[in-house]
């Protein structure tokens, strides 16, 4: 008797086998999906593989739709499969015949046929509507329905720019000639050619004089010269002016020449006199410093320069209030206030002095006395105070003599 060796198995649709439930190398099926599972082992990772089976093996039984089949294992005629959302499969159904409509199964085809009688048309007529009218109906054998357009209120004719309505059935219903102004014009519209000519013929003009009319077209033009009106103000740059003889560089002082039309057509370095310099035009900023410190001296001793500069300074020694002195000669006033006086020194030494009443006083306070002369003793020598010598001399009586004085007598003479 043969023995018959069943594996490991499971009826469920989707059923999978865990890895505790097989041993290495045993085989499991899931009979009714028609799948082989075996377990594997990577590295002491167990897992559960399906070896699956191949659909053209299959030469019996019935293919799951998940496996690529229908699912289904007999049909009658003029079944179709229509897919069903539960469980995700396919469904058999046949089409199902309404009114009027017969439906015949057949083998691999469905027939669709009207059933009943057809129908007579008795009447046909057409209902006018807003604007149009209807004429020639109802018509019950043969004939003709017309629609005709109604007239609106506007005067047929051609209208110029017009302004127009139009109703909800697209009809005008209004017009009047109209104008076009800058609204109606789309922008770059108007081009040269579809200008009017003026007057002005066509050309090129130099510094044209023009006139412009309401449209803002040019109605007369005629070349012209451009004089200072014409120009801006800091139009005319370096770059628009002619080159005149004058060599480009820097002069000093220069001396220039200009043209009417205020252009430096000459120029050489100068030297600046004093014709060229305005009265107070040179400020202290403008002077050159000398070697003076700058700042306050007092009872200064300064030099000056040919120029009227100050070229030297020190401050000097002030003296008394009552006294001057210039190196050992001194003048001094005294005032002690009865027995004020003026006295002046040289190379040290009272000279002069002036008492209280007008005395002369000579090396100091020697006024002298009463009837004293100052005598005195030349060119190098000093000046002192003398008795005065009186001396009477009657001459000789015979020749007529002279008189002669001395200090202590008169003497007539001799009388022969």
């Amino acid at each position: 008797m043969a023995n018959t060796i069943k594996l490991r198995r499971s009826a469920t649709s989707g059923a999978t086998p865990t890895t505790s439930q097989l041993a290495l190398g045993e085989v499991a099926m899931n009979t009714y999906d028609g799948k082989l599972f075996l377990k594997t082992d990577q590295s002491g990772t167990e897992a559960i593989v399906e070896v699956g089976s191949d659909a053209s093996a299959i030469v019996s039984g019935t293919l799951a739709v998940d496996r690529g089949g229908s699912g289904q294992t007999s049909y009658t005629n003029g079944q179709l499969l229509i897919g069903n959302s539960t469980g995700n499969t396919l469904s058999k159904a046949t089409l199902t015949a309404g009114s009027g409509v017969s439906i015949t199964n057949g083998n691999g085809s469905i027939e669709i046929s009207a059933t009943g009688a057809g129908g007579t048309v008795t009447s046909v007529n057409v209902a006018g509507g807003t604007g149009l009218s209807s004429s020639g109906g109802p018509v019950t054998g043969s004939g003709t329905i017309t629609l005709d357009l109604d007239n609106t209120a506007v005067t047929a004719g051609s209208y110029t720019a017009a302004d127009i309505t139009v109703d909800a059935q697209g009809r005008i219903t209004a017009a009047s000639s109209g104008t076009i102004g800058t609204s109606e014009i789309a922008n770059d519209a108007v081009t040269a050619d579809k200008l009017a000519n003026t007057s002005v013929t066509a050309g090129s003009y130099t510094a044209a004089d023009i006139t412009v009319d309401a449209q803002g077209r040019i109605t007369a033009a005629a070349a012209g010269t451009i004089g200072t009106s014409e120009i801006a103000n800091d139009a005319v740059t370096a770059d628009k002016l002619a080159n005149t003889s004058v060599t480009a560089g820097s002069y000093t002082a220069a001396d220039i020449t200009v043209d009417a039309q205020g252009r430096i057509t000459s120029a050489a370095s100068g030297t600046i006199g004093t014709s060229e310099i305005a009265n107070d035009a040179v400020t202290a900023d403008k002077l050159a410093n000398t070697s003076v410190t700058a700042g306050s001296y007092t009872l200064s001793s300064i030099t000056v320069d040919a120029q009227g500069r100050i070229t030297a300074a020190s401050s000097g020694t002030a003296g008394s209030a009552d006294k001057i002195t210039e190196g050992n000669t001194e003048a001094e006033v005294v005032d002690t206030g009865s027995n004020g006086h003026f006295k002046i020194k040289t190379e040290g030494v009272e000279r002069i002095r002036v008492g209280p009443a007008g005395q002369i006083g000579i090396a100091g306070a020697n006024y002298g006395t009463t009837g004293q002369l100052l005598s005195s003793g030349g060119s190098s020598g000093v000046v002192a105070w003398v008795d005065p010598i009186i001396v009477v001399d009657g001459g000789n009586f015979a020749t007529g003599g002279s008189l002669a004085t001395s200090s202590t007598a008169i003497n007539g003479g001799l009388f022969n």
